[in-house]
């Protein structure tokens, strides 16, 4: 955020990212601008990313889905 706030998303995907086991699956939910949905449970792995040294801060995690998608 450009505001310097924590983005809600990216502290929700850490925070998955440090589980183990069962508990390192949560609900995610991927809407396209058209509105179209897709549901799934995932694990998350925040890992480094690279840039400049004028760029802002990196950040990507890697999403690995687990068991069906439901399409809405």
């Amino acid at each position: 955020m450009l505001n310097g706030d924590r983005d809600p998303g990216q502290a929700a995907v850490e925070a998955l990212a440090l589980r183990t086991g069962l508990d390192s699956l949560g609900a995610f939910r991927i809407t396209s601008p058209g509105g179209n949905k897709i549901d799934f449970s995932a694990s998350a792995e925040v890992t480094r990313a690279g840039g400049g040294n004028n760029d802002p801060a990196a950040w990507q995690a890697v999403i690995r889905v687990s068991g069906a998608q439901t399409f809405s």
